[in-house]
């Protein structure tokens, strides 16, 4: 993989605990990300979002008033952002089987246990911008990664995640407005998927509780 020149990046960091946000500021800043916002709530990392195109966003999941889930429904679904299929990190001081399926459900990209550490958050920022993701948006609701893992043909269930249409992004991916709230990329590859088995559940028994890092899990 190539290396990623993070200068061109700009990263938004959600926390109403300013000593937290400063920590993770320094972190992404050592990484090359020199361009890092810190807002104390959704409400203003809505406005952010809506002002300035925005690469990766890492949200306290406890928040004041609103909380980390809300705000990825703020960034999926409110027409005036300007990228919807922004990459967010929800951090969490205990990641337990209900956090995560709630995660996954909202659509967000990441969850990670605090405290965070340098080689993390490296590896996680490196995850998230160097590998363009797939995003789907269903008839169920559902707008964030396609986190389907492998065809199945024999599959007789229930679709959890049937599929009106995947998304391919590349990075600096150029959105036009439209009337609705859904953006299509200028350069980007719209194409119906199969139906394919969702591994939800592996995923929620793979998640021991406590303290860790689930960047392999998300």
């Amino acid at each position: 993989m190539p290396q990623l020149d993070l200068r061109t990046k700009t990263a938004l960091i959600v926390d109403d605990n300013r000593n937290r946000s400063t920590l993770l500021r320094r972190v992404l800043r050592e990484l090359g990300l020199t361009r890092v916002n810190e807002v104390p709530d959704v409400a203003d990392g809505a406005s952010g979002l809506q002002a300035t195109w925005t690469d990766i966003a890492f949200v306290e999941k406890d928040l004041a008033f609103l909380d980390g889930y809300q705000f990825a429904r703020m960034v999926r679904f409110d027409p005036l952002t300007q990228n919807p299929f922004l990459p967010v990190v929800l951090l969490c001081s205990t990641v337990d089987r209900s956090s995560i399926l709630r995660a996954i459900n909202t659509g967000i990209d990441a969850v990670m246990a605090k405290p965070l550490t340098h080689g993390e958050v490296n590896s996680k920022v490196g995850q998230l911008l160097g590998r363009p993701l797939t995003y789907i948006r269903t008839g169920s609701g559902y707008f964030g990664p396609d986190r389907r893992r492998r065809p199945d043909p024999g599959y007789g269930g229930h679709e959890r995640r049937k599929v009106d249409e995947a998304i391919r992004l590349g990075p600096g991916a150029e959105f036009v407005r439209q009337d609705t709230w859904r953006r299509e990329p200028r350069h980007a590859e719209t194409t119906p998927l199969r139906p394919m088995t969702v591994d939800i559940d592996d995923i929620a028994a793979a998640a021991p509780a406590g303290k860790r890092s689930f960047a392999q899990v998300l």
